[in-house]
């Protein structure tokens, strides 16, 4: 059983809305402080030029600048924007669509995105992401992060999470862009592991 498919995007909504300033306590909280390890999994392959699509409240970029990463971010939302900015001070933090990337072709060696929402399966989205690529680029994704159900409350979560996304898809790549080959795997945290998509020309 899953919770209907607009339920689920409105309360995404409002969290990349008017309540992003909860966002990052909402992902620690419900996902047993696992989402920042989830996330940190695309960066097994960081290297070179980044181009993070969906930057969120700016959490992987944090990690990617302490690192010493070559890191640009983009993100959709202006109050997400703002609460990255709030974490990040001065960064190069771009307000944009996925579906026109206001950056030159063949900028960045990798693309990166972290628990995407449906636009990146738009071909449109595919498209812009292998005209930024460098010919021998690589786009990193993570699609989904799956709880070990440690303990009572671990439970719980295990069972809410299944009734918001449903059951894990198995690990196979994205449709397209063309010219691109996927390769996935399983990344472990502490209390969990999340999935790795990497595409490569």
């Amino acid at each position: 059983m899953r919770l209907p498919v607009r339920l689920v995007r409105f309360a995404f909504g409002l969290l990349y809305g008017p309540f992003a300033p909860i966002y990052d306590w909402v992902s620690r909280t419900f996902f047993l402080g696992q989402w920042v390890h989830w996330q940190q999994a695309a960066l097994l392959e960081a290297e070179g030029r980044i181009l993070e699509i969906g930057s969120g409240t700016g959490a992987l970029q944090q990690v990617a600048r302490d690192r010493g990463l070559d890191w640009t971010a983009l993100e959709r939302s202006p109050q997400m924007i703002r609460e990255a900015r709030r974490r990040l001070g001065s960064a190069r933090l771009v307000r944009a669509d996925a579906r026109a990337l206001p950056l030159r072709g063949g900028t960045f060696d990798r693309v990166v995105s972290t628990f995407p929402s449906e636009y990146i399966l738009s071909p449109t989205v595919l498209a812009e992401i292998a005209r930024v690529l460098q010919p021998d680029g690589a786009i990193l994704v993570v699609p989904l992060g799956v709880l070990r159900p440690d303990g009572m409350f671990g439970r719980l979560l295990d069972r809410f999470h299944l009734l918001v996304y449903g059951d894990a898809p198995p690990p196979h790549g994205i449709a397209g862009p063309a010219g691109v080959t996927w390769t996935a795997c399983w990344v472990d945290s502490p209390h969990g592991r999340a999935l790795l998509l990497i595409g490569r020309r």
